[in-house]
């Protein structure tokens, strides 16, 4: 069974976001091991410089690196990421054990987004 590991920066406050998310994580259950991992992100001021901002993500990056599993296959969820169709997806998931893949980590950013040396460690930009 793959294992798929969601790891985000940042908390969500709406409990029914949070009870929509424990729905998804039971029925997902039955197709693959889920975990979460949840990094807390580093805090800027009200109106942080661009500065403030990478070492805010450089901070946030090391802690990434250390959350990601080995023989995983990473996919960065960012704005300038590819879209694909579920079908698309689904052969793509498909194809990952056969390629040496152990696991799909998906990897989400704080509000200023993802480091760029997360991004390109990662092996797709979705």
């Amino acid at each position: 069974m793959l294992s798929v590991d969601l790891i985000y920066l940042g908390n969500e406050k709406e409990k029914y976001y949070n009870e929509a998310a424990d729905e998804y994580i039971k029925r997902l259950s039955a197709y693959c091991s889920f975990k979460q991992k949840n990094i807390k992100d580093e805090r800027l001021s009200n109106e942080p410089s661009q500065n403030e901002i990478n070492s805010a993500l450089e901070k946030e990056s090391k802690k990434i690196f250390e959350a990601l599993p080995d023989r995983s296959y990473k996919i960065a969820m960012c704005v300038e990421g590819k879209q694909m169709s579920s079908e698309e997806l689904a052969l793509l998931f498909d194809s990952l054990p056969s390629k040496g893949y152990s696991g799909i980590s998906f990897v989400i950013g704080s509000s200023c987004g993802l480091a760029e040396n997360v991004k390109k460690s990662c092996d797709l930009r979705l």
